[in-house]
């Protein structure tokens, strides 16, 4: 029962690979070229956590790395993508429970991933090549995904998403659905729909268009811990 559970998060780290429609509507020349690094509260069923998303521009590219943790529960995702998102490789390290280890590999060509995920204590591996004449777009992209859309009111973007449960591809659905205000700061309200069913992702409408708050249909809640004032002595 158990490893059929962890079957299915393998299956969940396939179907993040989304591959994006249109390469102009991505835009990440706003990210800064200095590191930088948000940290998330974390709170759903499974208890209160940590996000830390940080990310890094250069000349030739992006890398981003995203850690969490929840009570019996942590993973780290790594990648490295070009500056249109284009991803070369990634990895994901989960532990599940302090016991169960989860490391998913991902190696990008121009019109395939290669996915391998071993398992322990099982000693299972499992590998699936996928293959695209689009984009793909990393799992762990997934933070700056809606930061480097051009959001407007109204705006509205399709990609094409794996269904890890029959390997087909269905829509993945990302739109504007109004504006609103967020621990005073000014946000579009994005929803994500995608077989997982929905999200609502809160986006700082200016400046480093940070993600500010993200809901699930589950419950689960994400926000931005802002920095403290600073005040001289």
């Amino acid at each position: 029962m158990f490893l059929s559970i962890l079957l299915g998060i393998f299956a969940a780290s396939i179907a993040s690979c989304l591959r994006a429609d249109d390469n102009d509507t991505i835009d990440t020349s706003w990210l800064p070229m200095t590191p930088e690094v948000q940290t998330y509260s974390l709170n759903g069923k499974c208890g209160e956590g940590m996000i830390q998303v940080s990310s890094l521009r250069s000349m030739n590219g992006i890398e981003v790395h995203i850690n969490t943790i929840s009570p019996g529960f942590a993973k780290t995702v790594f990648g490295e993508m070009d500056l249109k998102l284009k991803p070369s490789k990634s990895k994901t390290r989960m532990l599940v429970d302090g016991k169960i280890s989860m490391v998913t590999d991902c190696d990008y060509t121009a019109d395939s991933v290669r996915v391998s995920t071993v398992m322990s204590p099982y000693n299972q591996k499992l590998e699936k090549t996928l293959k695209s004449e689009e984009q793909f777009v990393d799992f762990s992209q997934t933070p700056i995904l809606v930061r480097s859309l051009k959001l407007k009111p109204g705006a509205e973007f399709r990609f094409a998403s794996v269904n890890p449960k029959n390997n087909t591809l269905i829509p993945t659905r990302i739109r504007v659905v109004s504006e609103e205000t967020i621990n005073k700061i000014s946000c579009y309200k994005v929803q994500l729909d995608d077989f997982e069913g929905g999200i609502s992702i809160w986006v700082e409408k200016g400046g480093a268009r940070r993600v500010i708050r993200t809901e699930k249909v589950d419950g689960t809640i994400t926000e931005l811990l802002l920095p403290l004032p600073f005040f001289k002595p």
